[in-house]
């Protein structure tokens, strides 16, 4: 079984392959606590960045990481949660809002729904057909 820091790293990779930045949000003393663990950046992203939370697929959201990521959504800041082995993103509250398929080495996002200007500007959206 992967690591959760494998997975991130596997994740990161493919959506560099889509013209995505990204820089790890490393904890230490100085950095108040919450935060999600990466910041990517891309065209067409809502003030040209997202913040994504990773978590395993039945793990918790810690009290802090809740009210950052709402505080940041209420900011109009695009901050949502990836959950590894379902491959889905989410809202804080638990909402779905896409799904991550992966097919031939390639990364493959599906809206499952109208999400606004908060996952539909995330990635470049793949169709499949």
């Amino acid at each position: 079984m992967s690591t959760e820091s494998q997975l991130t790293r596997n994740l990161c990779k493919r959506l560099e392959k889509l013209g995505c930045d990204s820089f790890a949000v490393v904890g230490g003393k100085m950095q108040a606590p919450g935060w999600p663990d990466r910041a990517f950046f891309a065209k067409g992203l809502p003030g040209g960045c997202a913040w994504v939370e990773f978590k395993q697929e039945k793990g918790k959201l810690s009290a802090k990481q809740l009210r950052v990521l709402e505080r940041l959504n209420k900011r109009h800041v695009l901050a949502v949660v990836y959950r590894f082995g379902s491959d889905q993103f989410e809202t804080y509250t638990g909402n779905v809002l896409a799904y991550v398929d992966h097919r031939e080495e390639k990364l493959w996002l599906k809206e499952l729904k109208d999400c606004g200007d908060t996952l539909g500007c995330f990635i470049k959206v793949r169709e499949d057909d």
